[in-house]
């Protein structure tokens, strides 16, 4: 919708029962476009001819009644009549979300109401779900005095906007959590922060609770969708910036001493917590059918094992080694220059470490791994991760592939690491009481 000050008006509306509601709302809101959707007969009389009519109609309780809808006062000239079946839940809805669509379309620059007081119980649910599942799109309904159960007073009808910001709101934060749980943290984050953004565009005050839920939702979403993408260091800032409750948070899922491992952790000198993260991190994907980015990840694991194993037993990175380091069993090797200090130092791939492991101790725990008990050299899973597509090919991962080096993962390397382990990320949105926050 346009940010003009009064924009057009488009109104869509149910029409069944009696039409004088409909007629009070043409005459308040006068709007430039209206849809009716009228009940299409098949399971009884149509409501088409309460819009359409020439006639005035006699009505026992109200009078004689004007012509159709089409011709009260405040009806403009551009309008049209959609059916609906009456009694059909479903078949209403997927009528009422076309029509609406189409409507968005067609009047982006148009304030869209709908309206959702007259009709069958189905037509009026069924509008006024289409409305909530389309964002933009107000939602109003007649109200007026009663003097009895069977209708209210003709003529004090007045139109009322429905309060539904909140309603849409639980709406988007369930996707969100649905986002949690498939462990797209940052979907979830993105649709927390634009539900947050649009309730206050609305100057819309939410109960003090909720908002203050939408808040911790926000910022753990936020911080664990960092860390889910590796960025560890503004993550651990993120804890340390943010308030009593986040950290309560991750205290409470037993995360927060690995998150502050990882957010001090040098790049070059990495620990056993880096692969601890990378394996639940290859899992989740997994567990999402992103087998081809699940299997990147179990093999970048693979190298950052024989990494931290050569840091951890004597102190030499992999991404620089002195030249003096290196024996002839290596082979020739990729060595570079310090522009600035001029020393040459070499970088080392997977095998190359592996080598380098064994010549310095061929009983290394991992250079057993590595060669495997029948012999082979290397996870028997490589040789599809090299011809996958994020690799040095262009096949795809499928799941088979994906199980078979997991599993050789879990067996072989998850006991390096194990002392490093932390639980997996929570699959729904913590909720902290306040009182424990300040004790934690």
């Amino acid at each position: 919708m346009s940010e003009q000050e009064n924009p057009p008006v488009f109104l869509i509306c149910t029409v069944g029962g009696s039409p004088q509601p409909i007629a009070t709302a043409l005459r308040e809101l006068r709007p430039d476009v209206v849809w009716f959707l009228v009940s299409d007969g098949k399971t009884g009389e149509s409501s088409r001819a309460q819009v359409e009519r020439r006639e005035i109609e006699y009505n026992r309780s109200a009078g004689a009644f004007g012509p159709g809808l089409k011709f009260a006062h405040g009806c403009p000239a551009e309008s049209r009549v959609f059916e609906v079946p009456a009694d059909d839940p479903d078949g209403a809805y997927k009528v009422c979300r076309s029509v609406l669509a189409q409507a968005r379309r067609r009047y982006a620059d148009h304030r869209l109401i709908a309206d959702y007081t007259g009709g069958t119980k189905s037509m009026t649910g069924a509008l006024l779900m289409a409305a909530f599942a389309q964002p933009g799109v107000e939602v109003q309904f007649m109200v007026g005095e009663r003097s009895d159960l069977v209708q209210v007073k003709p003529g004090s009808e007045k139109p009322q906007i429905m309060a539904a910001d909140f309603l849409m709101a639980e709406r988007d934060f369930a996707a969100a959590e649905q986002a949690v749980d498939g462990y797209d943290y940052a979907a979830a984050h993105r649709l927390l922060n634009e539900l947050r953004n649009r309730l206050a565009g609305v100057g819309a005050k939410p109960p003090g609770p909720w908002r203050r839920r939408l808040e911790q939702a926000v910022a753990w979403t936020g911080t664990i969708a960092l860390w889910d993408a590796f960025d560890h260091r503004k993550a651990a800032q993120r804890i340390r910036q943010g308030d009593s409750w986040l950290r309560a948070a991750l205290v409470e899922t037993e995360h927060l001493p690995a998150l502050l491992a990882l957010g001090q952790s040098e790049k070059r000198t990495p620990g056993w917590h880096v692969c601890a993260d990378l394996w639940l991190n290859a899992i989740g994907r997994g567990e999402r059918g992103r087998y081809d980015d699940a299997v990147a990840r179990l093999y970048r694991l693979t190298e950052a094992t024989a990494q931290v194993q050569l840091w951890s037993r004597y102190g030499l990175e992999t991404g620089r080694i002195a030249p003096s380091e290196i024996p002839e069993s290596l082979g020739p090797v990729y060595v570079k220059t310090d522009p600035k200090s001029g020393a040459r130092y070499a970088q080392l791939g997977l095998e190359q470490t592996v080598t380098l492991l064994r010549h310095r101790d061929p009983d290394d725990p991992l250079v057993a791994v590595y060669a495997g008990d029948d012999g082979s050299h290397g996870p028997p899973w490589l040789p599809k991760r090299n011809n996958s597509i994020l690799a040095h090919g262009f096949a795809s991962i499928d799941g088979k592939a994906w199980e078979e080096a997991r599993n050789w993962v879990e067996t072989h390397l998850t006991p390096f690491f194990v002392s490093a382990a932390f639980p997996q990320f929570p699959r729904r949105i913590p909720e902290i009481a306040e009182h424990r926050c300040l004790t934690s």
